[in-house]
């Protein structure tokens, strides 16, 4: 076995190496990406319960009717249908729902861009050709020094 085919080798098996290193971490990136699309869904579907939308109106006619220099909390307890507490922010969007018995859950952008999911599925094929590339580069520097013209 030659230098040429030794480096060949090894390009291929950090290259394999590389692609499982990178699945790995694309996995850990598409489970936070799912993690935050159910997030998403799960506020929206509290957002839309009556409940939330009955007192998310009876804030803004609060709001819309208070004397100059008179303020509003920033939260409102109901205490009923499965709803604890919601804490709007300054804008007045909910911020954050409290369900009762449940984790609080906040507001969530709709989930990963399109780039992000494509960045996704390229990590392992950027992860195989990355190192492999590295390593026929410096294959074919040091095959340069050792050669001798004839």
């Amino acid at each position: 076995m030659n230098f040429r085919e030794g480096s060949r080798r090894l390009a291929l098996f950090v290259g394999v190496i590389g692609a499982i290193a990178c699945c790995y971490y694309s996995w850990i990136f598409a489970m936070d990406a799912l993690d935050q699309h159910h997030r998403y869904k799960e506020f929206s579907r509290l957002a839309a319960l009556p409940i939330v939308r009955e007192a998310d109106e009876s804030r803004k006619r609060a709001i819309t009717t208070l004397l100059a220099g008179l303020t509003i909390d920033d939260d409102s307890t109901i205490d009923r249908d499965g709803i604890h507490l919601i804490v709007w922010d300054r804008d007045g969007k909910i911020e954050w729902i409290d369900p009762i018995g449940a984790e609080n859950v906040r507001a969530q952008t709709e989930g990963a861009p399109f780039c992000e999911c494509c960045a996704i599925f390229m990590m392992p094929i950027f992860g195989f050709f990355i190192p492999w590339l590295a390593v026929r580069a410096i294959t074919w520097v040091l095959i340069g020094f050792t050669k001798s013209t004839e």
